[in-house]
Formats: C-alpha cells, structure tokens, sequence
C-alpha cells in the first residue's frame, strides 16, 4: 500500500504488533470472560472486536511485508542503475577523449597534407593539362551522381590546375578520415552502452 510509505518503518511495525497483540488478548479475554459472570454479557461482543483487529493486524503486516520486499528490490534496481549510469559516464568520456585526439592528429595531418599539395610547382601545373572529363568525373564523384557523358568529354582544357585538384582531393580525404573517426567513436560508444545496459 501507498500510504505505508509516508509512515516511518519502526512506528508502522510496532503499531501493527500491537493492533495484532490486542486482537489476540483480546479474544482470548473474551472467551475467558465468557466464563465471568460480569463480563459474560460483553464476551462475544469483546470476541467479535479482537478478532476484527486481528485481521487488520495481519492484512497490515501482509501488507507491510510486501512493501518492505518492494522497497528493498526498488533499492536494487536503483543502485544497479547509478552504477551503469556511472559505468556508462566513464566509457562516454573516454570514447569523447579518444575522438577528439584522433580527430586532432588527422586535422593535422590533413593540414600538412594540404601544405605539401601546394608546393606542386608552377612547372607541374604548366606541363599538365587537366581536361575537363576528368573534372566532370571528379565533381559528379563528390556528389554521387553519374555524370552527362555528353559534355565534357572532348578532352579539352578545364583550366584546373594540377595544384587545385591536389588541395582538393586532400581536403576531401581529410574530411572522410574525420567522419570515420565520428562514426568509430559512435559505434564505439553504442557498444559500450550496449554492454552496459543489455549485458552484451
């Protein structure tokens, strides 16, 4: 019962022991008394009242059991559930830490890539003609499309330079390390929560 919970433990317990233990006296008074001449007129009236706070007296200590029981398993489940909050915390945050270093060593290999791509001297970009199917082929590529095999394919000038495809191509794989970093971080951690939660 509900109302059991706003009444402290110890008074619940003893209040029910003693509802119990008066019910009991007060039956065996009575069927005792039924012998007393003065209190025979009263005996079945005083049998009838302790066996009614008998029954009280155990429904309340049926009912006390079963909210004790139900308090104890709350207490369980609560204490498992802070502990795989704490677990889940912990694993959270070292995934965090973990991503974010990963993803700092790729931005910066990426920057150093993205440096080396520019030295590609003039002379290169001069000597290298880059047509412009090639730069439809890599444009539809970055947008998943498949491209109108009907322009572009003459193999004339796109006047792209080998430098700017260079730094293009490396910032393109420089942002797919970083998203695999994200997803490896991410499936990581719904492991991790996994195990925590389900116990896989």
């Amino acid at each position: 019962m509900w109302i059991l919970s706003f009444i402290p433990d110890s008074w619940l317990y003893q209040a029910i022991i003693v509802i119990m233990a008066v019910g009991v006296t007060g039956y065996i008074a009575g069927t005792i008394g039924g012998f007393i001449p003065v209190i025979n007129t009263y005996s079945n009236m005083i049998k009838m009242v302790s066996t009614l706070l008998l029954i009280v007296g155990v429904y309340f200590f049926g009912s006390y059991s079963t909210e004790m029981k139900w308090r104890v398993e709350a207490a369980k489940l609560k204490a498992d559930m802070d502990r795989k909050v704490l677990l889940s915390e912990k694993h959270s945050k070292r995934i965090v830490t973990k991503y974010i270093i990963q993803t700092k060593v790729v931005k910066e290999k990426g920057d150093a890539l993205k440096k080396l791509s520019k030295q590609i001297s003039k002379d290169a970009d001069a000597n290298c003609t880059v047509p412009k199917s090639f730069v439809l082929l890599h444009d539809s590529a970055a947008k998943n499309e498949v491209p109108d095999t009907s322009k572009g394919i003459d193999g004339s000038a796109s006047g792209t330079s080998l430098s700017a495809i260079g730094e293009t191509v490396t910032i393109n794989y420089n942002n797919y390390h970083q998203l695999s970093e994200q997803l490896k971080a991410l499936q990581d951690w719904v492991t991790s929560q996994e195990k925590i939660y389900n116990g896989k």
